[in-house]
């Protein structure tokens, strides 16, 4: 669960500019995995502990009647780790890599019509989407004799996802907006991590 707190530093006819913080709660499951092979010491748990930290600054902005800007940069920090449990003993705390994620936005409006009372405008929007490790993965060694050895350790170390989303947004009314876009990355493998997806979002302000 991700709780922000926003504050408006200024805005005017054309522009507004936020800051603001958010904090991520570890209310998900833990990470179960079982290695047949090592028998009855096989069973490895990372137990979801991590809280995270989140400032970040936003900025919108009208370039003119049809174009308009959207901008997002924030760092997230990892305040705590995860236990690795092995059968049933704790082994050690992993952390997480701490993380860059920026993402740049440019929107033109198709139609607007001011006076309708609920469907008042379309436009067409294109993002790009930056994320990157700050740091090398943190490395956890087993316990010497454990039947799993090894380590634990994101073996991609560090990535550089960029992302191309492109989509259509939709005012519906003052204070509500829809948003359908698909999202496709444009590295290759590492920084590739998945094919592509459909987005939805819809946003009411009160």
């Amino acid at each position: 669960m991700t709780m922000y707190l926003k504050g408006l530093l200024y805005a005017d006819d054309a522009s507004a500019f936020a800051t603001g913080l958010g904090i991520g709660l570890p209310t998900g499951s833990d990470f179960n995995v079982n290695f047949p092979d090592a028998g009855n010491a096989g069973s490895l748990t990372l137990r979801n502990e991590t809280v995270t930290l989140m400032p970040f600054v936003a900025s919108t902005m009208s370039l003119n009647d049809r174009w308009f800007m959207q901008s997002f940069g924030q760092v997230l920090f990892v305040t705590s780790g995860d236990t690795v449990v092995n059968n049933n003993q704790e082994v050690g705390v992993f952390h997480q890599q701490n993380l860059l994620q920026t993402d740049i936005g440019l929107g033109r409006w198709l139609w607007r019509d001011s006076s309708r009372p609920y469907f008042t405008g379309l436009a067409g929007v294109f993002e790009l989407h930056y994320t990157s490790t700050i740091q090398d993965s943190d490395v956890l060694d087993m316990p010497q004799g454990n039947p799993l050895g090894g380590q634990l350790v994101n073996n991609a170390n560090r990535l550089d996802l960029l992302n191309l989303t492109s989509g259509i947004h939709a005012q519906l009314g003052p204070m509500s907006s829809l948003r359908i876009g698909s999202v496709v990355p444009l590295r290759q493998t590492p920084d590739r991590v998945f094919d592509s997806e459909i987005q939805v979002s819809f946003n009411r302000r009160f």
